[in-house]
């Protein structure tokens, strides 16, 4: 499972070719990879851990900007956030991420939040990515 996604991208993880970009996709990949390392460590390698974090951190196409507000030297600093259509920040948001559009176009606006796709900050998103990072932390001590 986690091989053939992890292939498809030269990133390491499985980006989303839907219309919503894809991080959802990603932080729960990873999240399992995680999981499932921690319980059968032969079995599966970190680089599918890390892979997540390294994506979201800014190691993808289109930019280098991270997609955590807050964290990392280049990071989303316009989101549409709860105020809606205020060009806000809060910092730990996580967007959607890069949105392929159709034939292959990769699109990642950083300075107009109305793009919900790709700008918005989603709550479900960032409980997940805590789940993940909280995950990753307790692999690494």
């Amino acid at each position: 499972m986690l091989e053939p996604a992890s292939r498809s991208t030269p990133f390491g993880v499985a980006v989303s070719r839907h219309s919503w970009a894809g991080n959802s996709l990603i932080i729960s990949q990873a999240t399992a990879a995680c999981l499932l390392h921690k319980h059968y460590p032969a079995l599966v390698d970190t680089k599918y851990v890390f892979a997540g974090l390294s994506y979201l951190y800014g190691t993808h196409a289109d930019s280098d900007i991270s997609f955590v507000s807050g964290v990392g030297a280049y990071n989303k600093r316009v989101a549409y956030g709860n105020n809606r259509a205020d060009f806000s920040f809060i910092a730990g948001g996580v967007v959607p991420g890069i949105r392929l559009l159709k034939p292959d176009l990769p699109e990642n606006r950083n300075d107009y939040p109305f793009i919900w796709s790709e700008n918005e900050y989603v709550i479900d998103i960032a409980a997940a990515y805590i789940l993940y990072v909280v995950a990753v932390n307790q692999m690494t001590q």
